[in-house]
């Protein structure tokens, strides 16, 4: 099993779900999230003041998935969020050894 995260605009988030639900992913979690990385914030005005924000808003989505399907998932996470400019955004890809269904007691990909 993999996990994959996707750290997108918040503004793509309904289009990469959209998207995801569209090639079979049965469930995600998203978390608002803040950072920094090549691309930094551009400057805004907030109560009549010019500031640059520490960090840029994002959105953290998170699937688990059988091996199998990680790269169809990842293609359309990548299709459904990039928009060619700079703070797309980046994903993560990372293997899962143990995965527990709490409500049923299922383990492995059954617990998917």
């Amino acid at each position: 099993m993999k996990i994959i995260e996707a750290i997108v605009k918040s503004s793509k988030v309904s289009a990469v779900k959209g998207a995801l639900v569209k090639v079979g992913v049965r469930g995600l979690t998203t978390m608002k999230v803040n950072g920094f990385g090549n691309k930094k914030a551009e400057r805004e005005i907030y109560r009549g003041a010019e500031f640059t924000p520490e960090f840029v808003p994002m959105v953290n989505m998170r699937v688990i998935v059988e091996d199998d399907e990680a790269q169809r998932v990842i293609d359309t996470i990548v299709s459904s969020s990039q928009t060619g400019k700079a703070g797309d955004g980046i994903i993560f890809v990372g293997g899962i050894s143990e995965l527990v269904r709490i409500s049923t007691g299922e383990t492995g990909e059954k617990a998917l």
